[in-house]
């Protein structure tokens, strides 16, 4: 099956929703979501990004993973906040999946 975003997303569709009911049922105070920022940082490692946490200036909580490209050309960043952190969970597993 080729890959297009729809094959892509619907492979990643349930550990996207999965993570999100997860954010749902263990909610944590604003600025201070430490477990999430651990799994965030699980997910992206087992991805097999470069990852940095409790960055100044990205919260305490902060998170950043880096994926370097198999191709040359222009870096993006895909950000996310509290009970929207599902969203660049999953682009993250597409983008890797990809070498985008």
């Amino acid at each position: 099956m080729p890959l297009t975003p729809g094959t892509l997303v619907a492979k990643h569709e349930a550990n996207i929703l999965e993570f999100r009911l997860y954010v749902h049922q263990n909610p944590e105070l604003g600025n201070r979501e430490h477990e999430t920022a651990k799994r965030v940082a699980a997910h992206l490692t087992a991805l097999g990004m470069e990852v940095r946490t409790g960055l100044t200036g990205i919260a305490q909580k902060g998170v950043v993973g880096i994926l370097k490209g198999g191709k040359p050309g222009r870096t993006i960043a895909v950000r996310a906040d509290d009970v929207h952190t599902a969203v660049p969970y999953g682009v993250a597993s597409i983008l890797a999946e990809t070498d985008a």
